[in-house]
């Protein structure tokens, strides 16, 4: 196998698209994903790397370079939780291991010519014994996800319930959207309330809208008020294996206005219709105790993932100094 520099173009002309689905990556690996990160050029820059075994193109090993880490270096890109080499595995363990060595040990000097780097997996790759031996460290992450069972009742704790119920009283009611302004909108009102800067650019929100939800990856659902405005959204992305919670928002509450249970309420009916779609749905993150509580409590479990890093010793030293003034 070897490494060559590839575009998306050339990426989709050899079928990427099919070798993401052999290799059971997910929607963050796809040729609409990667056109997205590459419209973000003023946040970094996406690196595509082809695998190809002779002149064929066999896997992708795409990186996102940004300047966080103080420098342009492989980092996690915008609202992406994972990120990852791409390649078929064979289904025989030995053989799968073999081949899982054989790409770490391609990859890895690759990687190394960047002074620092981190690369996020997806729970699915858990070996992660290549890249130790290869001198990476990897860091365990967790994330809440529900796999969905082909019967019974969705597995709520008694509060959610109860908040359903008063939502459902209180007239609130639950739409698909193509309201890139009420987004927009919506999640400038909660980064606002936080104090702390939006992660999602204007620009990323609407070219989620227009490369993924209008061509029929996902959906920007909202939650209105029985006056008709939206209180609560959630951008939802799916692939056919998985949903993915890319981002929730919520309007600001006037004073003295109670809170009936917007959130819940549209989690609920957004995980009604995936059950329908996929075999499960990753809330794509779990590491703020409070937003983890809320997502176990809709029959979430942590499920482990892991962020392999590097980074030689004196751009660790460098890079918090860097990062003052990038």
């Amino acid at each position: 196998m070897e490494l060559h520099p590839i575009t998306i173009e050339q990426a989709q002309k050899a079928d990427l698209e099919n070798i993401c689905r052999q290799a059971g990556a997910n929607l963050f690996h796809r040729p609409a994903w990667l056109t997205l990160l590459s419209r973000l050029s003023d946040e970094g820059q996406l690196h595509l790397l082809g695998i190809f075994n002779k002149e064929e193109l066999s896997g992708l090993l795409p990186l996102w370079l940004d300047r966080k880490l103080g420098f342009l270096a492989p980092n996690r890109a915008p609202a992406t939780p994972y990120l990852s080499p791409v390649i078929p595995f064979p289904h025989h363990p030995a053989k799968s291991a073999s081949r899982m060595e054989q790409l770490v040990n391609l990859i890895a000097p690759k990687l190394k010519r960047y002074p620092l780097g981190r690369l996020f997996l997806p729970p699915e790759m858990i070996d992660i014994r290549p890249f130790l031996a290869q001198g990476f460290s990897a860091l365990p992450r967790h994330t809440n996800r529900i796999i969905f069972e082909k019967e019974g009742e969705p597995d709520f704790l008694p509060q959610v319930r109860n908040k359903l119920r008063r939502a459902e009283k209180a007239g609130l009611v639950v739409e698909e959207s193509g309201d890139v302004e009420a987004l927009i909108k919506l999640n400038q009102d909660t980064y606002r309330r936080q104090g702390i800067p939006s992660i999602f650019s204007e620009n990323f929100l609407r070219s989620v809208m227009e490369l993924l939800v209008a061509a029929g990856h996902g959906k920007l659902w909202l939650c209105r008020n029985p006056d008709g405005e939206p209180v609560a959204c959630r951008l939802v992305l799916r692939d056919e294996n998985w949903g993915y919670d890319l981002l929730a928002a919520s309007a600001d509450r006037r004073e003295g206005e109670e809170d009936f249970g917007a959130g819940p309420f549209l989690v609920a009916h957004i995980l009604s219709e995936m059950r329908t779609l996929v075999a499960g749905y990753d809330f794509c993150g779990a590491n703020i105790p409070t937003i983890s509580a809320f997502k176990a409590s809709f029959g979430g479990k942590l499920s482990p993932f892991f962020c392999i890093s590097w980074g030689k010793t004196w751009a660790r030293a460098l890079s918090p100094i860097l990062r003052r003034f990038s």
